[in-house]
């Protein structure tokens, strides 16, 4: 998968709606009915707050399969304010010892050590799209309105799936593997997996394999008569991750319109190993986290409903996110 190098401010809200690729509300637009686009934070109003729709759509999301991308891309979401800081520690630090440092001469006192950190502000960023509906369009108000949320919602989610594996494979060492007729895929992973733990002090405890990476696997294994083979070959995700000896192995199938005519994976050919902590803390020593800021209405999502004019409704969903 190649990743776009250049760089982009994802905080800032015009220049997310052209990575993205929707239009972006200025206040002045004339938007079409049925045309999605990226909904500007001060026309979110309270008094359009719809306590109904966001029940639904909270429901909806937490069975929905790019629900379960995203926890397994960024572990157990954490609760922040809107701006809050951490620090971040030396690894080398954190795992030093010479055997001997930790002994106390007759008449001394214990050695003092003194860790270096980095203190690191964040601020989670505020996301939402919405949606114009015509009432001449729509037969059932109730239920056009709760399928244009989820339809936001789940536009929503791949964009957190998609951001998240994203900034984990940049910040990854990629290292080229061929999974041919003579190839281990588990015994490739295990090396990679020791690689890391060696590199970071952490052995990685979480793997997603991209759906087309997850099919060279099986490929591999099936072009081998030998025992060891065909056992690779019908192992479960589960049966992996015991191989692998990591808490959790996750196929991602989730796509994204890449072109006008083209869908592509958000993992495709790509194995990513990493450390998730699932604790849910904001000071745990995961690979990649995401925060986010309950909304006014409590819960990690708000659904608006407003009345535009006699013939047509606006409906907009929003979070506050941020992915580290």
């Amino acid at each position: 998968m190649n990743f776009d190098k250049h760089l982009h401010d994802l905080t800032n809200a015009a220049d997310y709606a052209r990575q993205v690729g929707v239009p972006f509300d200025t206040g002045a637009d004339a938007f079409r009915p049925g045309q999605v686009f990226l909904y500007n934070d001060s026309r979110f109003n309270q008094s359009y707050f719809s306590q109904p729709l966001t029940t639904y759509v909270v429901g909806g999301w937490n069975r929905s399969n790019l629900g379960a991308e995203i926890d397994a891309i960024c572990g157990r979401p954490v609760p922040v304010p809107r701006k809050f800081d951490h620090k971040v520690w030396d690894n080398t630090e954190g795992l030093a010892t010479d055997g001997t440092d930790d002994i106390r001469a007759i008449g001394g006192d214990f050695k003092v050590i003194r860790l270096t950190s980095t203190e690191v502000e964040r601020k989670t960023v505020n996301r939402g799209l919405a949606m114009i509906l015509d009432r001449d369009e729509m037969t059932n108000v109730a239920l056009d309105e709760q399928k244009a949320a989820m339809y936001l919602m789940g536009r929503i989610q791949l964009n957190i799936a998609k951001r998240a594996f994203d900034l984990a494979a940049a910040a990854a060492v990629n290292t080229a593997r061929t999974w041919n007729t003579s190839a281990n895929p588990d015994s490739d992973m295990r090396t990679s997996i020791r690689t890391a733990a060696d590199l970071s002090g952490l052995r990685p405890n979480n793997v997603i394999f991209g759906d087309t990476a997850w099919d060279l696997r099986v490929a591999a294994y099936d072009a081998q008569a030998t025992a060891a083979a065909f056992q690779g070959a019908s192992a479960t995700p589960e049966q992996v991750a015991s191989r692998l000896r990591v808490d959790r192995v996750f196929v991602s199938n989730a796509r994204y319109s890449s072109s006008a005519t083209a869908k592509t994976g958000i993992a495709a050919n790509l194995v990513l190993s990493y450390f998730v902590d699932n604790s849910g803390m904001d000071l745990d020593p995961s690979n990649i986290r995401r925060f986010y800021t309950p909304t006014a209405g409590g819960g990690p999502i708000r659904v608006f409903r407003r009345e535009l004019s006699e013939t047509s409704v606006m409906i907009g969903v929003e979070h506050f996110e941020l992915i580290a």
